[in-house]
């Protein structure tokens, strides 16, 4: 997380809101190309691996590396083959068709570091998850730093679609040391019935990859159309800090709370965990999100530079929107952890269709400040529909 901030802050001085807007762009572009890459697997090789037996193991890394292979290479081929169409859509520019040639080759790299840090949160190796996304995160902030130093724009988006490609040796060390053998990885059958379980993940994931960028996209292209690029930097701004603040409680809990979720069968178990889970965390939400707003001109300056103050404007309600979104991270989880997928599906595309709509009707009727508005009343509703539809999970008896 520091690392990124780090980088968002070099990113800000160095190329500045409208940059930030761009760069917001391709990364929710890259985002999706990335989650497709690994088909959305990763959290139900995390949930298999820490629930079933030990001699089970193999057979579920053997068959989640074949997908991700399968993927990876297919998303390569697309990228290598639609380069031009997609600087052309993210840059306006088809100058950049080189980066997303080379992001096709190094798109795999990603997909194996991500798949073995799920493969380790399953076995609880809990030391060895957080140092390799140590090691990443100093790597990637040294890395990233000095390309936009050096070459700003161009620099920053070559540092996106590069440095896994180095990191994939510290995460193949820590591969070798868990005693997971490529070879006999391959040589082994897939199980057919392990990869439909895996593929409901698949499907909740490719909602999610496919939903969540889109409707940022189009919520960021109603900004910049209506108010103008810097208006549009802002916003990414304070999309930045709920990304990263969201960002930070989903690693806490798919590291210390997705696998003891998935562990539980008892209902009653469930509904207690989840209560204590939403007890302790809110603690540490209410807390936080007060620190950042009364500290908002620091935190602005901090991580970004005074040419950013103008989205003081949406922070009240980012805070509060962040927060609501917070609250439900848990239940969440709950949909991941049994695999409800439907639940999941239905609520992840309401939630985009209501976020997209009222920023383009309160944005409308009350100008910038209304994509404020529209952030929290969309986490409401966001929050409202998940409690309704988990209601038996979640408020009555059984067991």
């Amino acid at each position: 997380m520091l690392s990124g901030v780090i980088v968002n802050k070099a990113i800000s001085v160095f190329i500045g809101p409208a940059g930030l807007a761009t760069i917001g762009q391709f990364q929710n572009i890259q985002s999706m190309l990335l989650s497709f890459s690994q088909a959305g697997i990763n959290t139900g090789v995390t949930k298999y691996i820490s629930s079933q037996p030990s001699n089970e193991e193999d057979k579920i890394i053997s068959t989640a590396m074949k997908i991700t292979f399968a993927c990876s290479l297919f998303i390569s081929v697309i990228i290598l083959f639609s380069s031009s169409y997609l600087s052309e859509y993210v840059f306006d520019s088809e100058m950049f068709s080189i980066h997303f040639k080379v992001f096709s080759l190094t798109i795999f790299f990603y997909s194996f570091n991500q798949l073995v840090l799920s493969i380790i949160n399953g076995r609880g190796k809990i030391k060895n998850y957080l140092s390799i996304n140590i090691l990443q995160s100093i790597y990637s902030l040294l890395f990233t730093s000095f390309l936009i130093f050096s070459f700003k724009l161009d620099g920053a988006i070559w540092a996106l679609v590069t440095n896994q490609a180095v990191i994939t040796i510290f995460v193949y060390r820590k591969f070798s040391i868990e005693k997971i053998s490529i070879v006999s990885i391959f040589k082994s059958e897939i199980d057919f019935s392990l990869m439909r379980k895996l593929f409901s993940y698949s499907l909740m994931s490719a909602v999610l990859i496919i939903v969540t960028p889109t409707s940022y996209l189009i919520v960021r292209n109603i900004v910049d159309n209506d108010f103008g690029a810097n208006f549009a930097g802002y916003w990414q701004g304070v999309n930045y800090i709920s990304s990263m603040y969201i960002s930070t409680l989903t690693s806490i809990l798919t590291v210390f709370y997705l696998p003891k979720l998935s562990k539980l069968k008892c209902k009653k178990m469930i509904r207690a965990e989840v209560f204590k889970g939403t007890c302790l965390i809110s603690s540490f939400i209410l807390f936080s999100t007060l620190t950042i707003f009364y500290f908002q001109d620091f935190v602005i300056r901090f991580l970004f530079s005074a040419d950013f103050l103008g989205m003081k404007e949406l922070f009240p309600y980012q805070i509060v929107g962040m927060a609501i979104k917070g609250l439900i991270l848990i239940v969440s989880y709950l949909m991941l952890s049994k695999a409800m997928t439907s639940t999941f599906i239905v609520t992840e595309i309401l939630y985009a269709l209501i976020y997209i709509l009222s920023t383009y009707y309160f944005t409308e009727f009350f100008g910038f400040v209304g994509a404020g508005y529209a952030f929290v009343i969309s986490n409401l509703i966001y929050v409202l529909m998940v409690l309704f539809l988990l209601r038996k999970q979640l408020f009555f008896a059984g067991e």
